[in-house]
This record gives C-alpha cells, sequence and structure tokens, in this order.
C-alpha cells in the first residue's frame, strides 16, 4: 500500500515517472536511502534555479535530535 506522498508503508521513498500524457508510469523505484516514515513532502516550486520542481522534505534528524528541512533537486 502506498501513501499519495510516495512513501510506502515500510517508508521508502519511491520515484515514479510521467508517462508524459498527465499519469505516472506503473512502475516505482526507491529513490532514496533509509526511512521516510513520518516525513513531511511537497514540491512546491524551483528552489534550485534550473527550471524544474523540487522535492522539499521536512524529516527528523535523529542525529542532533531537531527538524531538517532537505531540499532534493530535480533532474531533467
Amino acid at each position: 500500500m502506498r501513501r499519495s506522498d510516495g512513501i510506502d508503508r515500510n517508508g521508502t521513498l519511491d520515484r515514479f515517472y510521467g508517462a508524459g500524457n498527465g499519469t505516472l508510469t506503473q512502475g516505482a523505484e526507491a529513490a532514496a536511502t533509509g526511512n521516510w516514515t513520518g516525513t513531511e513532502i511537497t514540491r512546491r516550486g524551483d528552489w534550485t534555479g534550473d527550471g524544474y520542481e523540487d522535492l522539499i522534505a521536512l524529516r527528523h534528524d535523529v542525529t542532533a535530535d531537531t527538524d531538517r528541512l532537505w531540499i532534493h533537486p530535480q533532474w531533467p
């Protein structure tokens, strides 16, 4: 079972590819390592200035015991 944000029930962040018609392809692959459970994700804007929307994630950093905002650039 997948959540609507691309994190599966095991905490894996999945990557989906566009089919070119406004839908997604069926297959997904892991986009990152680690457990993404509890992560808040958005993709609102081009934070890197390359013309592509970037993934923004608010994740808890267990080492620093604080939440951190992470920018994951989109590649063409």
